[in-house]
Parts: C-alpha cells; sequence; structure tokens
C-alpha cells in the first residue's frame, strides 16, 4: 500500500481533514453572535488539537495549541471587523474617529479605565519599564532637578531578578534594593515582607530618580503592601521630587485584595505599567501609562528600543481579548463551589481569590481547627491568600515532589503542578527545611475544577510524602 502522508504525516488526507475542520470551525462562529469572546475553548480543543485529558490544576489559562489559539484569535477579529494593520506602532494616528487605529483607541480604553492621559503597547514589560526610568530621569534633568540615574525598589523586583541587570547594561542605572530592618539579607523567600514604609527610612531618596513599587509582589506570593503606606510612599517621594512608578504586571490581581477600582489604584503613581499575558491571558504585551507629554517621550524611546515592530496586531489583539473577556465584561455572577463540574466558567478577580483562600483553609486545616498531614510537609505564603495567586513552600526536594506528583496523575488523573522551583539555599525558608516551591494562580481554566479536586490531590500528594518521611525516620532509627 502507498503512504500518502509524508514524512511528517502531512499528507492530503491530513490537509483536506485541517480545511474541513478549519471552515466548520468558522461556521460554528456565525452561530455563537456576540458571544464570540467566550468561545468553548475546550471544545476547540478537541476539535484542533492533541492533549492528555490530565485536570491540570497549575494551568490558570486555557492550554491551547498555537494553531488553536491562532484560529480563535483570527475569529475573532473577523467578527468584530478589526481589518486593518497597526503600522509601526500607529504613531501617526489619533483616537479619531476618522483615523481607524485599532490599536491608538485600545491604548485611549486602558488609558481611561486607569483614569491617566495615555497610554502605549510594548512587546514586554521589561521594556516598558526601562523606558518608564528613562524618561523619570530625563524629565528631572530638564526641570532642573537633576537626579543621580539610579532607581530604589523592594529586593525581589524583577528588575533585580530576571532581567539580567538590563538596566545597567543598556541604560546606565544603578539600583538600590530597599531592606527591611528585618531581612537585610533575604531576596526571594519565605517571610520576606512586601514594601513598606518604615522601610524607606533607610533609603536617601534625594538623589534617587525613580522608586518602583510592584502591587502585588509576584516574589512573595502576592503579598500587597498596605494601602495607606502606598499614599505615605507617595507623600515621601512627591517631597523628595522623586517619580513614582507602578510595577502592576499584576494589577488587576491587586484589585480582589485593596477592593479597589483600577483608577484607585494608579491615581498615586505618576507611571504605571500593566501586563496582558499574565490575569488576562493574552499571548504577550504591555501597557505603560502616564501623562501625555510621559507618552509622547515613551513612543520616541519606544523607536529607540526597536519595539514599535512593523505592526503590533497580534499581540494587541490578543491583548484585546483577554482585557475584554477577564476584565471588561466579566461579572461576578457564577460562584464555583465543590459541586460544580464547569471547567470552563469565567470568574472575576475577587471569585479566584475567595476560590484559593478556600482551597488553603482546607488544604492546611481540618474543620474543628487542627493541623493537617498536608500542613506538616507544606505551607503557604501568604498563609492567606491577599489575591488570586499564593506560594506553595514544600519540604520534599524538587525530584521527591515530582516523583509524588506523577504517582498523583498516574493514581487520579491530576497533575499538580509543571512549574517548580528549588528553595534558596540562603533563605529563611530553608533554615525552616523547606526544599522546594511551586507557585499558584487562579484562572479561567482551573478556576473551574471544583475544590475538592485540588484538595484531595494535594492531600494524596501528602500522603505519599508523610509515608516517604515516616520510612526515612525508621530507617535513620535503625541505623543508631
Amino acid at each position: 500500500m502507498i503512504n500518502n502522508s509524508g514524512a511528517n504525516g502531512w499528507g492530503p488526507q491530513r490537509i483536506i481533514g485541517i480545511k474541513i475542520e478549519f471552515h466548520l470551525f468558522f461556521i460554528s462562529l456565525l452561530l455563537f453572535g456576540p458571544n464570540l469572546l467566550f468561545l468553548d475553548t475546550e471544545a476547540l480543543t478537541v476539535t484542533c488539537g492533541e492533549s492528555d485529558n490530565s485536570i491540570r490544576l497549575q494551568t490558570p489559562h486555557p492550554d491551547l495549541t498555537p494553531a488553536e489559539r491562532l484560529h480563535e484569535l483570527a475569529a475573532i477579529l473577523a467578527h468584530h471587523g478589526i481589518d486593518e494593520w497597526d503600522v509601526y506602532g500607529d504613531f501617526h494616528k489619533s483616537t479619531a474617529d476618522n483615523d481607524h487605529s485599532f490599536l491608538r483607541n485600545f491604548e485611549a480604553e486602558v488609558a481611561n479605565e486607569f483614569g491617566k492621559d495615555d497610554a502605549v503597547f510594548m512587546p514586554s514589560g521589561v521594556m516598558a519599564q526601562s523606558i518608564a526610568l528613562l524618561i523619570h530621569y530625563q524629565d528631572q534633568q530638564q526641570r532642573g532637578t537633576p537626579k543621580k540615574k539610579c532607581f530604589a525598589c523592594h529586593p525581589t523586583s524583577h528588575l533585580l531578578l530576571h532581567e539580567e541587570k538590563g538596566f545597567k547594561e543598556l541604560c546606565g542605572f544603578d539600583a538600590i534594593p530597599i531592606h527591611s530592618s528585618n531581612h537585610d539579607n533575604i531576596g526571594v523567600g519565605l517571610g520576606a515582607p512586601p514594601m513598606l514604609l518604615e522601610h524607606l527610612q533607610k533609603t536617601d531618596l534625594d538623589d534617587v530618580s525613580t522608586l518602583i513599587l510592584e502591587l502585588p509582589h509576584r516574589e512573595l506570593g502576592g503579598k500587597l503592601t498596605p494601602w495607606e503606606d502606598v499614599l505615605q510612599i507617595q507623600q515621601r517621594v512627591r517631597n523628595k521630587g522623586t517619580a513614582f512608578h507602578c510595577d502592576g504586571a499584576r494589577i488587576f490581581e491587586a484589585t480582589a485584595g485593596y477592593q479597589q477600582s483600577l483608577a484607585e489604584l494608579a491615581e498615586p503613581f505618576d507611571s504605571f505599567y500593566i501586563s496582558f499575558y499574565k490575569g488576562l491571558g493574552g499571548m504577550s504585551g504591555a501597557m505603560l501609562m502616564g501623562t501625555s507629554e510621559f507618552c509622547d517621550q515613551a513612543r520616541v524611546w519606544l523607536r529607540r528600543f526597536g519595539g514599535n515592530l512593523f505592526t503590533l496586531l497580534p499581540y494587541v489583539a490578543s491583548a484585546w481579548v483577554g482585557y475584554q473577556r477577564h476584565w471588561k465584561l466579566m461579572e461576578p455572577t457564577i460562584a464555583v463551589g465543590d459541586d460544580n463540574n464547569d471547567r470552563d466558567v469565567l470568574l472575576s478577580f475577587s471569585e479566584k481569590r475567595e476560590k484559593l483562600v478556600r482551597i488553603v483553609q482546607r488544604l492546611t486545616s481540618t474543620p474543628e481547627g487542627r493541623a493537617t498531614d498536608f500542613a506538616k510537609i507544606a505551607c503557604f505564603e501568604p498563609n492567606i491568600p491577599q489575591v488570586s495567586m499564593v506560594h506553595l513552600y514544600l519540604r520534599p526536594t524538587v525530584d521527591e515532589c515530582q516523583g509524588y506528583r506523577d504517582a498523583v496523575q498516574a493514581h487520579g488523573g491530576v497533575c499538580l503542578f509543571h512549574r517548580i522551583r528549588p528553595v534558596d539555599e540562603n533563605s529563611i525558608g530553608f533554615q525552616q527545611g523547606y526544599r522546594s516551591m511551586v507557585e499558584i494562580s487562579i484562572g479561567q481554566a482551573n478556576g473551574g475544577i471544583p475544590d475538592d479536586v485540588w484538595v484531595e490531590a494535594w492531600s494524596e500528594f501528602a500522603h505519599h510524602a508523610m509515608k516517604q518521611l515516616s520510612f526515612t525516620s525508621s530507617a535513620d532509627e535503625n541505623l543508631e
């Protein structure tokens, strides 16, 4: 028999099949109408891609293949009549009706939501925050209130931990980590506090160009700086002539902790950065906001950075879809409890946080208030989630955790995590006996998984860990 599939399985039959599936997909879009932003992504997965049937607790957004994601995005663009490409950021256009710039209109929409004059879409947050630092420094030089080319931030800032010192090597800035009195040697880890007003007492801001505050602190499991501290920090930096910038990569999550609007959260800051691929589930992209003059300069710097690509449309459109789906059109009307099997329900950020709080409480204490076996091998940071994310510290090593995870998945079809990292040997967490850390964020995909599934799967993990711990202790006693 002749095999027409080709070396990679892309024969005529396969291609015809994909074309049929693709056309059926678009025909089905006609039936969804205005609900197109809320496509059943699980059904789309069945049609367009292959995946295992495991329930993935650490996956906040639907686990789509590139083809599935782009098919969905193309359908939404067609439905909403988005049929023109932006060109080099559409800098030459405005929000006037006759300019027809989807990108500039989206920027204006977000700026209005945050109570800022203007906003600039950028490919990455690294680029956005570097540009913010440069603009504030340049503005201070021009206003005759020169500062040193340095910024201050929490020791767990993304700029310090994950950007290969781009602020220094590319932009020429120095960084001043603001430590607390009790955690001078703590960077990332269990017990480290968020930035507080009292921490600034040891920092001379006279020469600091910009103070960066992250809301919430991702490396601290989503801890929030108390709002009263935020306002007092604003007053302190203003008196010093220092710019106040917010790293708001997860600011949508922070609305649940502060119970304030985005405009209220953005008001104290001179500039504000947000991300679209975290809580909003976009493919990539960021937005930098501030005054009109600030954003005019941001577009100049974006060009200098090579960030105003020939077109940004795929990223802009994906960001817009996430913004509409998870924020603008979200109504907290569906509560997901233990008996709800709807895996594709949309939750508000407050509901996501409430779900995470329930799971943490059930895993760490019994209804009678006693500690569970899980609490003997793990702890959450913070112990009560302040937003819809939390860090889980585990006593077993990374290799041991992966073994227990595989055993749970083989038994019940639940994958507890696919990302895990070792605990820093110099941290308080390591000194307290924790060896691994898992980050948990609640989103559209895992937010619909019943609480019982979470609790039973992690309890089974704890059972494996406790059994190994007992075996190891017995072996040690026999050796003695």
